[in-house]
């Protein structure tokens, strides 16, 4: 049998279903490399140090593992994960006034990263411009910091040096290549993530060259080209298949923050690689086309108080989700920690499944059973926990499905 008749045969079993709709919380892509190889850093340490980071890739360096060029090597010193003093000041001044729910900074940007990001954000439309003003350049600088931080845990993980000395990608997501392959055999499959980074996105991008290609993530382009690009008040796209949707922003848009260019606060987007090498080896990323100078990520996180970008986004990635939702006779939440600040999930998962009373509930993850009272209890269904990791769940998936694996990596240059 071939990969998509024995697919077919094991999801007759039940496991998994056609219109199975997959829902990737941070635990996701902290154990998407089927073990301890590697990990993107949960929420609580997107905000650190960049020293231990640093000296692990000066390691490479010296061991003959990683090659780098002068620039590379300099913009290491550069790499900044951890804000400003200035801005530290500033959310110290901002907790002093009773704005922030925190006791230390480093609680703030630890434990409560979400939720100081969320009220930071609350305070950038504060009636005090003073205030204002502060909690927008707080706001934009740990946006940076979790940028660098994630881009840097995705350079450590899929970097390695060729006999050329290219620095080449080796994917090692077994886990994400694994759901990735499947969605290219189940286009009915749908993937909303949750998270900011790109190691999902990357495995799909090898799997263009397959037949049949990933439709959900060619779909996840068309809609963020209409989103930045068409004058078409982001009108909604329909598909007739799945789609692979990142519900909260993508490191890989870009948003000016020169007050003095004439587009202010455009967005825009790079699709090359050499983009995606400067900004994971030397922190620097794309220019704004129009003023040429560095935008910021383009990130979503959890609140209510949204910027106009973030409304028009958030407005048509949510109507996709939905429909998503709609459609799926099964969902499957795969590292997803429910946290009493993410409202927004929780009001898509409640609005959407109205009426689905036979829609089938998993969750995946270590403490599954407290995850799956509290989301039941939230969303008024039946949940079902599953007490696995996500490389305990992908290893089992790997064994009854052999699916084959992308025959190799991706050179980023």
């Amino acid at each position: 049998m071939n990969n998509s008749e024995i697919a077919t045969k094991y999801l007759k079993s039940g496991l998994l279903t056609n219109t199975t709709c997959w829902i990737l919380g941070a635990g996701a892509s902290y154990d998407c490399g089927g073990g301890d190889s590697f990990a993107i850093p949960l929420t609580n340490d997107l905000v650190i140090d960049k020293d231990n980071l640093t000296q692990k890739v000066i390691e490479l360096v010296d061991t003959g593992k990683l090659r780098l060029n002068a620039d590379e090597l300099a913009g290491i010193s550069n790499f900044r994960s951890l804000p400003s003093p200035h801005v530290i000041e500033g959310i110290r001044y901002l907790m002093a006034q009773g704005l922030l729910k925190s006791e230390s900074i480093k609680q703030a940007l630890g434990s409560n990263l979400e939720i100081t990001l969320q009220m930071i954000r609350d305070l950038t439309i504060h009636k005090n411009p003073s205030i204002a003003n502060i909690a927008v350049e707080c706001f934009q600088d740990i946006v940076r910091c979790i940028a660098t931080t994630i881009s840097w845990a995705q350079m450590q993980s899929l970097s390695f040096m060729d006999q050329t000395g290219r620095v080449s990608l080796s994917y090692q997501a077994n886990n994400y290549i694994w759901l990735s392959t499947m969605a290219c055999h189940f286009p009915n499959w749908s993937i909303l993530t949750l998270n900011y980074d790109e190691l999902l996105d990357l495995g799909f991008r090898i799997l263009l060259r397959m037949n049949p290609p990933p439709v959900q993530y060619i779909a996840w382009k068309s809609i963020c080209d209409n989103f930045i690009y068409a004058n078409s008040n982001h009108l909604k796209i329909e598909f007739d298949h799945g789609v692979y949707l990142k519900l909260h922003g993508t490191l890989d848009i870009y948003e000016c923050r020169n007050p003095d260019c004439g587009t202010s606060r455009r967005l825009y987007r790079s699709n090359s690689d050499d983009a995606i090498i400067s900004v994971w080896l030397q922190d620097k990323r794309p220019p704004c086309p129009d003023c040429g100078m560095e935008g910021g990520e383009f990130i979503v996180p959890p609140g209510r108080n949204k910027s106009l970008n973030e409304r028009a986004f958030d407005s048509i990635v949510v109507e996709h989700a939905y429909t998503a939702l709609r459609q799926a006779d099964q969902l499957i939440l795969i590292g997803y920690s429910f946290p009493e600040y993410d409202f927004d999930i929780v009001e898509l998962l409640k609005r959407a499944l109205i009426g689905k009373d036979n829609i089938k509930i998993d969750v995946i993850t270590p403490d599954a059973y407290d995850i799956a009272n509290r989301l039941s209890m939230a969303i008024r269904q039946p949940v079902n926990p599953i007490k696995e990791s996500f490389s305990e769940f992908g290893g089992r998936m790997w064994r009854e499905i052999r699916i084959k694996p992308p025959p190799d990596g991706i050179h980023l240059r």
